[in-house]
């Protein structure tokens, strides 16, 4: 469906992200690809290879929504930890705002 590329900056080091979204059902799922230059070289980043794979899933069970987020190609237990915290970071806030409750600010480690 095309490439989309975001600039931005992590811990103070410029990086660029790419990816492509694979399949779109409205409501239903959303999957994508996007490059991970956090933790790859720069040379690497953009190749097929250091793509990870992220599928959503939204279902309905009676009165509530499941959601599901899989995530495929973290290499190392740096990657596989970094994204875990941040998906539950998301989900969580996302969480709160459905429930109309107030999301509290992502504070880092170094913050406490």
């Amino acid at each position: 469906m095309g490439v989309r590329d975001n600039l931005g900056s992590f811990q103070g080091k410029p990086f660029e992200v790419r990816g492509t979204i694979l399949r779109f059902e409205p409501e239903r799922v959303l999957e994508y690809d996007h490059s991970l230059p956090i933790f790859r070289s720069s040379g690497a980043t953009h190749k097929s290879l250091n793509h990870q794979r992220v599928t959503i899933e939204v279902r309905e069970e009676g009165m509530q929504t499941h959601l599901s987020v899989t995530e495929q190609g973290n290499k190392t237990r740096r990657e596989f930890e970094h994204s875990e915290g941040s998906w539950r970071m998301v989900l969580h806030g996302m969480k709160a705002l459905l429930e109309g409750k107030a999301v509290e600010p992502a504070r880092s480690e170094e913050q406490g």
